[in-house]
Formats: structure tokens, sequence, C-alpha cells
């Protein structure tokens, strides 16, 4: 459902702004982001008109060259494309790459790495059991075998950032969570 502010969550319903109820035993819900409206009281940061910090090739501040910033709060505007960056996660994981190796770099006095954007490989959850995955060589996967590779995805990062025998816990309740509700 797109323009249908939530007004209130209970713990079986959604209240819709419009007086709608929706009942439901599991809620996911998304919506657009704004950044943060702290960053506007932070002397220095160069802001665009959405409130995001403006960063360079380098996910460098501007003014700033020894300061990093990645993710939904900034804006890169992509040199092929000439727009912003969607704020995603697998784009603020591939930003946060290239910033640490920039820290490390102007730490150590070695030249920065220019942000290249990496669209060739993303997937999207759609509901229930079901995503759409691009590949390279412009391949799209829908359906369930689409959500097969979501899901391996997903293991595949929480294996990146945890214990082998975590990452399987959370991926297996995950697995169990969506196929109870579908």
């Amino acid at each position: 459902m797109e323009n249908s502010p939530i007004e209130e969550m209970g713990p079986d319903s959604v209240k819709l702004k419009d007086g709608r109820t929706i009942n439901c035993d599991l809620t996911i819900w998304t919506a657009g982001i704004e950044a943060n409206r702290i960053l506007g009281n932070v002397n220095g940061l160069i802001l665009n008109k959405k409130n995001k910090i403006i960063v360079d090739s380098n996910l460098a501040l501007s003014n700033h060259k020894n300061i990093f910033a990645i993710g939904d709060n900034t804006e890169f505007t992509d040199p092929a494309l000439h727009k912003p960056l969607p704020a995603m996660a697998y784009i603020a994981i591939d930003q946060g790459k290239i910033a640490a190796k920039n820290i490390y770099s102007s730490i150590v006095g070695k030249q920065l790495k220019t942000y290249k954007p990496f669209y060739d490989v993303w997937a999207i959850p759609v509901g229930g059991k079901f995503a759409i995955v691009h590949l390279p060589g412009n391949i799209h996967i829908r359906g369930l075998f689409g959500w097969i590779i979501r899901e391996l995805i997903d293991l595949r990062y929480m294996l990146s950032i945890l214990p082998l025998k975590k990452a399987v816990k959370i991926f297996w309740e995950e697995i169990s969570i969506f196929t109870k509700n579908d």
C-alpha cells in the first residue's frame, strides 16, 4: 500500500490515517527515509536541500577531507548516471568498505580510493516467499527461486559479521518466521 500513513500500531493491527484498521499477526512497515534533522545543527556540514551530507568521490566531506560519511544520511552523486544513489543497505555496506580503506589511507598518508557504485547484483524482497534478483548480464530471477537466492545473500552477509553458529541460528529463525507467515 502506498501513500497510507500509519497513525497507530497495535499488537495485532495497524490503524491508518484515513481511519481504516488492518488486522494482522505480523507487520513489516517500510517507508521512505529522511536524513536526521540533527545534521542541520552540526557546524561545518554541507547539506543538500533534503538535509543529507554531501560527500565527494572518496566519500569524504568536501570541506573536511579527513571526515568520511556513508549511507542514508549522505548524498553521493553517481558520476556515470549524474544521479544520487538510492538509500539501500547493500550500497551502504559497499560504501563502508571504501570509507574504511580511506580512513586507514588518510592515517598512513596513502592515496584515497574513489568510490565506484556497484549495480551488477541486487535483490529485492517483494513479499512472502517472492523476491526479484538482478545478476550480471541483465539476468532477472523472480518468485520463489529469487526468494531463496535473497535468503542465501542474507546468510552470506551474516556469516561475514557473525560467528558461524550465531549466523546460522539467526538465518534459520528468519526462514522459520517467513515460512510460517505465508
